[in-house]
């Protein structure tokens, strides 16, 4: 890291002998030292957006008179905007996804500075100084503008390190690193590892800072000195030594994962726990069946980002949550999930998967839909994607031929209760946006060319009756649930999901959440695909496309054949904007599925008939 400081008037002192001498010669003075250059003044005003993980998403800055300028942060969380565009001082507000949720962070830019970082510390450091919420100064610039000088910040920033004090030592931070200043990558080391190890409750008058591990917190107050503040539970002081190996935590995560993925089979055992469980299977098998499920990932790339940290257990274990993007595989190519990794008995980081033995995996995704078939076509409809899946072959793979489906849409599904043919005999989930509680208790399985091509759950209570009494249950993977119009889905918001075991055991509950929330029509606008060609005939099939947002990534469109009931799956390569086949017949309709910054499916179908 490079430390940039700001432009001051250097002042050379010439060094001279102390002392006189006798001797012919007298001493000559020594020569004046050469001072180290100023860093000149960039054109760019540079920095990173991250709150443990980067943000992505947009950078506004409202500057000295008042004017408001956009730009984005992509990858990396990095930004950049032209100096001779703003009148400094600025305040800035990022707002985007990192790490699975939804974030709005502040931060400044003051004269003379080429660098400017924001993250939840330097959200801190403006309540410091101002002594209300960040989002009250940005919302008032002008009058707190006067107070939020240099001074005062460097002061905000000593009594704020001796808070992160252990954290800063454990991260082996310089002390002249300079939290609001100072260039970092937000690649879940140094700096960035410390903030991926705390979270902060914020209120308009104090922020709670948290250390994830053993409850180590602190409260600090906008309006009263922090020197004193310490991170501390009833035990007493976060030390050095109580942080461990923890800063290490998602990049160890990291190569586990991507590894593992790599690995051929003699090597697969050193990133799995002696422990391991995950979708029914442990040891080897789970690798196995990993290889199983996507054989065609041989090259080097990252597939797996946006880390989390969730939970960290008191044996040392911890939670992470993550985004898998896969290059070719029968199912969806991207998605979010979750797994514990601990320390094997060599001391090296693996994956442990689940705790429990639950062959199971619930993750609940918000989706914005839209079609060309719809009454109303500029609208959105809103759903609660449930994406609960079953291990495929020690669930789906045990049921008989008679619950062979090939495709959801072709008549009514046959489900099978999940109670013959697994542990849990209902996954419960409740929360913002759904009617009382949706109740999970049948599986759906699928069938093509003798491959299982879905295994997940379902409902035998959510669907509608048709006209002759019929009832059809919907895909909650599919469809999702429903979310009336009127409602309101709110960022970050956390579902309860509570398994109900067979064997009478006590019901278990966890936690999943969805980042952003559900917003307006208009809002939702910029991340309307609008078809720039098509072909769209027998062993032909074209279709490349534009968006306003520069922040989706589309992953893939699924199309429904002429005559035909399920959809095909054409995946896009990534930053791509457009796909082809040779292997399709006539379509009749598409849908094509991309996500947000905030991990929300955006889904838009066209209908080629019209």
């Amino acid at each position: 890291m490079n430390k940039v400081l700001p432009l001051a008037a250097l002042v050379a002192f010439a060094l001279t002998g102390c002392g006189g001498s006798s001797s012919d010669n007298p001493q000559q003075p020594e020569p004046t030292p050469t001072p180290d250059p100023i860093p000149p003044v960039s054109e760019l005003i540079r920095g990173t957006a991250a709150s443990g993980a980067p943000i992505r998403g947009e950078v506004m800055v409202l500057d000295a008179d008042g004017d408001t300028h956009t730009y984005l942060a992509t990858d990396g969380g990095k930004f950049e905007f032209k100096r001779a565009e703003l009148a400094l001082p600025a305040i800035v507000k990022a707002t985007g996804a990192a790490g699975g949720g939804s974030h709005e962070i502040y931060s400044l830019i003051l004269e003379d500075q080429n660098i400017t970082n924001i993250t939840p510390l330097t959200q801190l450091l403006i309540s410091r100084v101002s002594g209300v919420a960040a989002s009250k100064v940005f919302d008032n610039f002008e009058q707190y503008k006067p107070a939020l000088t240099l001074k005062a910040l460097q002061e905000a920033q000593v009594e704020l390190k001796s808070v992160l004090a252990p954290l800063l030592t454990a991260a082996e931070i310089e002390e002249s690193f300079d939290l609001l200043n100072t260039e970092f990558e937000a690649n879940y080391t140094s700096i960035d590892a410390v903030l991926d190890l705390i979270d902060i409750a914020w209120s308009d008058t104090s922020a709670n800072i948290s250390y994830k591990g053993n409850g180590y917190a602190a409260e600090l107050k906008f309006n009263e000195n922090w020197s004193n503040e310490k991170l501390s539970n009833s035990d007493g002081e976060l030390t050095v030594e109580h942080i461990g190996n923890t800063l290490s935590y998602i990049s160890s995560a990291d190569k586990v994962l991507e590894g593992f993925i790599m690995a051929e089979e003699d090597e697969a055992s050193a990133y799995l726990h002696p422990d391991a469980f995950w979708y029914g299977s442990t040891g080897l098998e789970i690798y196995r069946k990993l290889k199983d499920m996507y054989p065609n990932e041989t090259d080097t790339m990252n597939r797996y980002k946006d880390y989390a940290i969730k939970q960290i257990a008191e044996d040392g274990s911890f939670l992470l949550s993550y985004t898998e993007c896969y290059q070719d595989s029968p199912f969806a190519t991207c998605g979010r999930s979750k797994a514990w990794f601990s320390e094997d008995q060599e001391g090296d980081i693996t994956f442990m998967g689940r705790k429990d033995d639950i062959p199971l995996n619930v993750q609940a995704i918000l989706i914005a839909r839209r079609s060309a078939w719809a009454d109303d076509q500029s609208a959105f409809d809103w759903s609660i994607e449930i994406d609960a899946f079953p291990d495929a072959s020690s669930v789906c793979g045990k049921m008989p031929d008679s619950f062979n489906n090939t495709s959801w849409f072709a008549g009514i599904p046959k489900l099978a209760e999940m109670k013959d043919y697994m542990p849990v005999e209902t996954v419960t989930i409740t929360g913002n946006g759904i009617e009382g509680a949706l109740v999970l208790d049948r599986i759906y399985k699928e069938v093509n060319g003798g491959i299982i091509t879905a295994c997940h759950l379902a409902s035998s209570t959510y669907g509608y009756t048709d006209d002759e009494g019929l009832f059809h249950p919907l895909s909650l993977v599919i469809d999702g649930y429903a979310v009336d119009k009127q409602e309101t889905i709110r960022d970050n918001t956390s579902y309860s999901v509570e398994y109900q075991y067979v064997d009478g055991s006590p019901n278990t509950t966890e936690t999943i959440t969805v980042g952003k929330g559900k917003v307006s029509d208009e809002e939702m606008a910029p991340y309307l695909a609008s078809i720039d060609e098509l072909r769209n005939t027998a062993g032909d099939f074209y279709m490349r496309w534009s968006r306003e947002s520069q922040l989706a990534t589309d992953i893939d469109v699924w199309v429904t054949e002429v005559n035909e009931y399920g959809s095909k799956r054409v995946a896009v390569e990534y930053g791509a904007h457009e796909v082809s086949s040779d292997e399709l017949n006539a379509l009749k309709h598409a849908y094509l599925v991309a996500f947000d910054e905030y991990g929300r499916s955006i889904s838009v179908g066209y209908d080629f008939n019209n």
